[in-house]
C-alpha cells in the first residue's frame, strides 16, 4: 500500500507548472503519473519527464474533464534506472491539475514495494525528519535509512545545502563538517541517501532532522524517502512529507487522520518543530473510531 495525496478545495487554482520531484523507471521500476483537475472546466497541458541533468526524455499530452483524472504509466523495459523529476504544464488559459508520482519495483513478476510523490511547492527551506541505523549501507535485513529526491524548478543551476541535527537539535558530531551541498543542473534532478552525503557520519545510528535549503529565488522542490531492508532482504521504501520551514508558530492542532496499532501493524508518529529559533510543546491525544479517548502502548 502507499499514501495517495487528498485534493484541498479551498486553495486557490493555479495555471503555473506544476512539479513532481521524483520518478523512477526501468530496472524493474515504473512510475504512473495520477492528475486530478479540480476545476469545473475541462484542463489539458503535457506532462514533461526530465533526467537528473535537466534534459527532457519525453513530453506526454494530457485532457482533463472537470472534476475528473488522468492517469499516464512510464513503459522503460530497459535494465537500466532511470530517475529524474516531472513537470505538468498547463496550456495556455487552463488551470494546473494537482497530482502524484506512485513508483513501484517489481522483481520476478512480484510487485516488491511503491510509494507515492505529491506535488511539492517549492520553497527555499524545509526540514526533514531523518533516521538511521546502523547497518542500513551494508544492506544489513531490518534496517532504515533516509534519502531525499530533489527537483530544481530553475532555468539555472542550483546549490542546495545540507545541515543535520539531532532530535534535541544539537549538531550531530561538533568535530563533522555542519553543513554539505550538492549541485543541481537546471530543471535537474537529485535522489541521494544521507549515508551518502555523510558516510563518515552514518555508520552511527541517527534520529534527527535535517535542514535542506537553497539559495536559489524559486527554491526547490523535494520528497523524503525512508527506506528500510526487511527480514527477507527486500528494500521497501516510502516516502516522507517534508516541512517547509516558517518564519512565525501558528498554534493550531495537527491531526493525524489514521493511526492502526496491533495485528502486525504498529504506527510511528513524528514530531518536529519548524520554527527557527523556538522550542514546541505540546500534548498528543489519540482517539478511536467512535471519538473516544484511546489508550496506545507507547516504546
Amino acid at each position: 500500500m502507499t499514501t495517495l495525496p487528498v485534493l484541498d478545495l479551498t486553495t486557490q487554482i493555479s495555471a503555473n507548472p506544476v512539479l513532481i520531484p521524483h520518478f523512477a523507471d526501468g530496472g524493474g521500476w515504473t512510475t504512473s503519473v495520477v492528475l486530478v483537475n479540480p476545476a469545473d472546466q475541462a484542463v489539458s497541458g503535457n506532462i514533461e519527464l526530465r533526467s537528473d541533468d535537466g534534459s527532457s526524455l519525453s513530453s506526454v499530452p494530457y485532457a482533463i474533464s472537470p472534476r475528473s483524472s488522468f492517469v499516464y504509466r512510464t513503459t522503460n523495459s530497459s535494465s537500466q534506472t532511470q530517475t529524474g523529476s516531472i513537470r505538468v504544464l498547463p496550456a495556455a488559459s487552463t488551470a494546473a491539475p494537482t497530482g502524484v508520482s506512485i513508483f513501484s519495483f517489481q522483481r520476478g513478476g512480484v510487485t516488491v514495494t511503491e510509494a507515492g510523490a505529491p506535488t511539492i511547492t517549492p520553497k527555499p527551506v524545509f526540514r526533514l525528519y531523518t533516521e538511521s541505523t546502523q547497518g542500513f549501507s551494508q544492506a544489513t535485513s531490518g534496517t532504515v535509512g533516509t534519502g531525499v529526491a530533489i527537483a530544481n524548478p530553475s532555468s539555472a543551476a542550483i546549490t542546495v545545502f545540507f545541515q543535520p541535527t539531532t532530535g534535541e537539535g544539537f549538531p550531530v558530531r561538533t568535530e563533522f563538517p555542519d553543513t554539505v551541498s550538492l549541485t543541481i543542473p537546471a530543471r535537474g534532478h537529485r535522489s541521494v541517501f544521507m549515508n551518502e552525503l555523510y558516510p563518515i557520519l552514518f555508520p552511527l545510528p541517527l534520529r534527527g532532522v535535517f535542514r535542506i535549503w537553497t539559495d536559489s529565488a524559486e527554491g526547490i522542490s523535494l520528497t523524503g524517502v525512508r527506506g528500510r531492508y526487511n527480514e527477507r532482504g527486500d528494500f521497501l521504501i516510502t516516502t516522507i512529507s517534508p516541512a517547509p520551514e516558517s518564519s512565525s508558530a501558528t498554534p493550531v492542532p495537527t491531526y493525524f487522520p489514521h493511526i492502526v496499532q496491533g495485528g502486525g501493524y504498529t504506527t510511528q508518529i513524528i514530531i518536529f518543530g519548524n520554527t527557527p529559533g523556538m522550542s514546541t510543546s505540546g500534548k498528543v491525544r489519540y482517539f478511536s473510531q467512535s471519538g473516544a479517548p484511546m489508550a496506545l502502548p507507547l516504546y
